[in-house]
């Protein structure tokens, strides 16, 4: 197993226990929300999504195909643009 899919590991628990710990019905903005992934964590919240809807997948490696991958669905991305530029 290679050291990126432990700290991926790491980072979603660390991530998964921070998030529980943000009171109910507050408002969180996910920026480069991606494939929503987060949301899960969020049901206690109003979750809003932000993404730059840009990616165009590949693997960053021929052995493991990387974190990334080559289909990206960002169809259910609340604001789609520029994390510096959005009008709420």
């Amino acid at each position: 197993m290679f050291a990126t899919h432990i700290n991926e590991k790491a980072r979603q628990q660390w991530l998964k226990e921070r998030l529980s710990n943000i009171p109910s019905g507050l408002t969180i903005l996910d920026a480069g929300a991606g494939e929503l992934k987060n949301k899960q964590h969020c049901g206690h919240l109003k979750y809003v999504s932000q993404d730059f809807c840009q990616y165009e997948g590949g693997s960053n490696s021929t052995i493991d195909g990387g974190l990334q991958n080559s289909v990206w669905d960002t169809t259910k991305v609340d604001i789609v643009g520029d994390i510096t530029d959005i009008d709420v």
